[in-house]
């Protein structure tokens, strides 16, 4: 049986994923905030380039990807006050 609501489970799987690796290399140094807003920035381009059609799964992953970073950039920020 195909779960129903595949697309949230997984853009909520990758998500939290890439959340809990942005907050692992921060916390252990392995990551400054320009490496995230190149990485973002990279994501961007990567969602750009869609010539061929990635598909609804590969969509989702990188949509999660991106709003990963976006959440994890801006809480930073945040919490440095820039």
């Amino acid at each position: 049986m195909i779960e129903a609501n595949w697309e949230q489970e997984l853009f909520d799987r990758v998500y939290n994923e890439v959340l809990d690796n942005l907050n692992e290399k921060k916390e252990t140094n392995k990551i400054q905030m320009e490496d995230v807003e190149n990485l973002l920035r990279d994501l961007y381009i990567r969602e750009d380039n869609n010539q061929t059609g990635r598909g609804l799964f590969k969509a989702t992953e990188l949509e999660a990807e991106i709003a990963a970073h976006q959440a994890f950039l801006y809480l930073w920020k945040k919490e440095t006050g820039d």
